[in-house]
């Protein structure tokens, strides 16, 4: 059933009838569903941005998490071989201690895997 709104234009002395399809969103319905995509949106930046801070040891790791959302290393023996093969010169833990090659590979699969049970 369609919706009628009727406005009053002051200092005219105009009433306008609008009448809008049910279909049709109202201006308030469109700032209420985009608060909540904005809402979703800076949901998902936030824990991307976790991701990354967990990573920060990754120099490329944008990159790195670009091509692994793209599927190109996307399973366990493409991750561990690309992991490798772009093994940055220094690797902190959030404590300053070197990590090796293995460890490294090891915390970012985990690291990752958690991400993606979420």
């Amino acid at each position: 059933m369609p919706k009628v709104i009727k406005k009053f234009i002051p200092g005219r002395g105009i009433e306008v009838t609008e009448v809008m399809d049910p279909k049709e969103k109202s201006k308030a319905d469109l700032e209420k569903e985009n608060k909540v995509l904005t809402k979703k949106n800076n949901f998902y930046e936030t824990e991307l941005k976790a991701v990354s801070v967990e990573l920060v040891s990754l120099r490329d790791r944008n990159t790195a998490l670009d091509e692994l959302y793209n599927g190109v290393a996307a399973e366990g023996d493409k991750l561990t071989t690309f992991l490798f093969e772009n093994f940055p010169d220094e690797v902190k833990d959030k404590n300053g201690n070197l990590l090796d090659k293995e460890t490294y590979v090891d915390v970012v699969i985990r690291l990752l895997s958690d991400k993606k049970k979420k």
